[in-house]
């Protein structure tokens, strides 16, 4: 016995639901096939489709995705390159913030700081991430011995985002700048604001 399924019916069809036509649901995937055969025999056969480039398998976000994962996990030159060239080509934009944020917190694992920095600076135009960038940036900052400029970086984190995921690292981070630079009491003021 077969389950029947109602077809669509237009909205200027005055015959009641029960008189509609029905269809059993083996004929449904032979007429799926066949629609799809259709298109496909259409899209091959047109000149102006024929004409055009196949499109990309990946979008620009998974191919993003897809340098950054790479770069992650080989952390070779060849990764680097294409995520930087990536990067640069799509500065402007949130797609080459992110890149250059990934890029940045790379080179900073690999103690490259100078590269890190720039990058990173790159990435704090980044509307969701900035305070990633801006975390990054201070402690690239602190490991190449600007301590001052990574602490105001750090007091101005703190106060720009209180409530951030990541606040018990920027008061730690705050702290032990502080203490480096022989400034305590900047660090206390900044956990006095959180009272």
């Amino acid at each position: 016995m077969s389950t029947l399924i109602p077809l669509p019916f237009c909205a200027d069809d005055a015959r009641p639901v029960s008189e509609h036509t029905w269809v059993s649901r083996g004929a449904r995937p032979l007429a799926i096939t066949l629609l799809v055969l259709l298109i496909a025999l259409f899209a091959a056969a047109s000149p102006c489709l024929a004409d055009a480039s196949p499109p990309s398998s990946l979008t620009p976000v998974q191919h993003l995705e897809e340098m950054a994962r790479t770069l992650h996990d080989k952390g070779s030159s060849s990764a680097h390159d294409k995520l930087s060239a990536f990067a640069k080509k799509s500065s402007s934009g949130l797609l080459g913030r992110r890149a250059a944020l990934a890029l940045g917190y790379f080179d900073y694992t690999k103690g490259r700081y100078p590269q890190a920095l720039r990058w990173l600076h790159q990435g704090e135009g980044d509307p969701i991430l900035r305070e990633y960038a801006l975390f990054w940036g201070a402690q690239a900052q602190r490991a190449s011995g600007q301590n001052a400029a990574a602490l105001i970086q750090l007091i101005l984190l703190h106060r720009d985002f209180p409530q951030s995921v990541m606040n018990d690292q920027i008061l730690q981070a705050l702290g032990e700048t502080a203490l480096a630079l022989q400034k305590p009491d900047q660090g206390l003021v900044a956990l006095d604001a959180d009272d």
